[in-house]
């Protein structure tokens, strides 16, 4: 359903409306004043049946938003703001006419059989001297903008924006009446102000069925509502080893259940198994699958897609690659990408010698020994093509994890990188630590000493203590606390790191604190 041109009842009513008020303004006799009660009959007719269509259009997208949320929903709730501006101007406008028929025919006043229709107090003390013509003037600028953003169509859009147009008349403004108001309620009769309103109650439910209905043409439910139909072909990829299946779907963007698209390649019908097409490639190079579908409309005529598609055809090939680095540490859990262009992981195995390989998902983690430090490991990976498997080797170099940086550490852990330390600080700290900066590898310290030269030029060593993680012995703090005061330099080296590999390196680090 939607809004539509005007109706021929509709069309004459404005007539009707047009002709009376051109014989008001000529103060043709009160019977001119019987006339306004048919116009006004047939508006609130004609306003009824619009109100009718607007609750079945509420209803038919009220439907669509249940049978799809998605799409319909955000439509329904514009609608129900529509809806709500409209009421809200509309019951303001009803009230109006209330309050003009009661300042005519007293309390007991019936709008549907009013008695002063001639009065031409009631319409210009309710609608001038309490403002409310002016409120109702502004109100109607900007329900008239937001109804120009709802209504797509530039005609219907017109229409709506003409119908509530709020600018006085030239002929009316060189009578001296300058605003909206005015033209339409100073010394009006009261069955004509009421004609009045009542077409524009008449314009606010044509607006709000226009704006409805354009939501409803924009979501697009139809059963099979489209405006284009593509063809396309899908591959399962667009990279094939040599002596592989190219696999392609071939489909139509849109699909009439009821109707089976014929598909032609080089200009020979294919035949598909549920749309799934494939041949072998025995060829390497870049290829180009294209053709076209057929497809018979309701009318018998056939309509022709075109489609393309390009693709390669490459020989086995792997590509294993290190996440973190181009080579592999010896004893880590190096992270490592294993792929074949165009085939899924599931169908890819790979093993290493001299090491061990995990895999953990799509992931995986190569471990080399200790023993292949300083020469190379071979990562194989094994494609999975039909019942054989080709194997694709990728070599490597193991090295030893990159020596650590040294810090000293507190009893809670904290580091400690300054340059100077109350002596009290230092005899409280636990030891040292290491650690690499752009490489997340374990490390401890398993010894350390203490170098102190003496008066006479003696080179003094002491050691660490707890060889599974060095910390500050006994017997380093008991000659710190005895031997250093304020700005004597402490030094610490010869520092015994043990890597993933398990084997101890030796790390050059010198750390040097001065006492405070």
């Amino acid at each position: 359903m939607s809004g539509g041109k005007q109706t021929p009842r509709q069309k004459m009513i404005n007539l009707m409306y047009l002709v009376l008020m051109a014989m008001l303004a000529l103060n043709v006799s009160t019977d001119v004043l019987n006339g306004f009660v048919v116009v006004e009959d047939s508006i609130k007719a004609t306003t009824q049946i619009k109100i009718d269509q607007n609750k079945s259009l509420m209803d038919e997208l009220n439907f669509y938003a249940k049978q799809n949320p998605t799409k319909a929903g955000p439509a329904l709730v514009e609608a129900l703001n529509i809806k709500k501006s409209t009421d809200s101007i509309y019951d303001y406008v009803q009230d109006l006419k209330i309050k003009i028929a009661k300042f005519a025919d007293g309390d007991d006043a019936n709008l549907d059989s009013i008695k002063s229709m001639d009065n031409l107090d009631a319409a210009s003390n309710v609608m001038l001297n309490s403002g409310a013509g002016k409120k109702l003037r502004l109100w109607i600028v900007q329900y008239r903008a937001m109804m120009e953003k709802k209504i797509p169509d530039s005609t219907k859009r017109s229409i709506v924006v003409k119908s509530l147009v709020t600018e006085a008349t030239k002929k009316a403004k060189a009578t001296g009446r300058n605003t909206w108001e005015t033209q339409n309620f100073e010394s009006m009769p009261a069955i004509a102000a009421l004609t009045i309103l009542s077409k524009l109650q008449n314009d606010l439910k044509n607006a709000e069925s226009e704006a409805i209905s354009a939501l409803i043409k924009s979501i697009d439910v139809g059963d099979f509502r489209v405006n284009s139909i593509s063809a396309y072909a899908i591959p399962a990829s667009t990279n094939v080893l040599v002596g592989d299946k190219y696999s392609a779907r071939l489909i139509l963007s849109a699909v009439d259940s009821t109707k089976q698209p014929r598909f032609f390649i080089g200009g020979q019908p294919v035949n598909t198994r549920n749309g799934l097409y494939e041949f072998v490639c025995n060829s390497v190079g870049d290829k180009t699958l294209s053709g076209y579908a057929e497809l018979t409309r309701g009318d018998g005529s056939i309509s022709t897609f075109k489609f393309e598609n390009k693709y390669s055809v490459v020989p086995p090939s792997a590509t294993v690659s290190a996440t973190k680095m181009n080579i592999l540490y010896a004893g880590w859990t190096n992270p490592v990408s294993i792929s074949v262009p165009g085939v899924p992981s599931s169908a890819l195995t790979a093993s290493m010698s001299n090491g061990q390989l995990i895999r953990k998902g799509d992931e995986w983690v190569a471990i080399p020994s200790a023993s292949a430090i300083n020469s190379e490991v071979v990562i194989t990976v094994n494609v999975k093509t039909g019942s054989s498997s080709k194997p694709i080797p990728a070599r490597f170099r193991v090295r030893e994890t990159p020596k650590p940086s040294i810090f000293l550490v507190a009893k809670n852990g904290s580091k400690f990188m300054g340059e100077s330390i109350r002596k009290k600080d230092l005899l409280m700290m636990d030891g040292f630590n290491a650690e690499l900066a752009d490489l997340d590898i374990p490390y401890k310290v398993v010894s350390f000493e203490l170098l102190y030269v003496t008066a006479g030029g003696e080179i003094r060593r002491l050691k660490s203590s707890d060889k599974n993680r060095a910390s500050i012995s006994e017997e380093q703090k008991n000659f710190i606390n005895s031997i250093y005061t304020a700005g004597y330099p402490v030094t610490f080296k010869n520092f015994i790191v043990v890597g993933p590999s398990g084997r101890p390196q030796e790390v050059k680090d010198v750390v040097t604190v001065v006492v405070k």
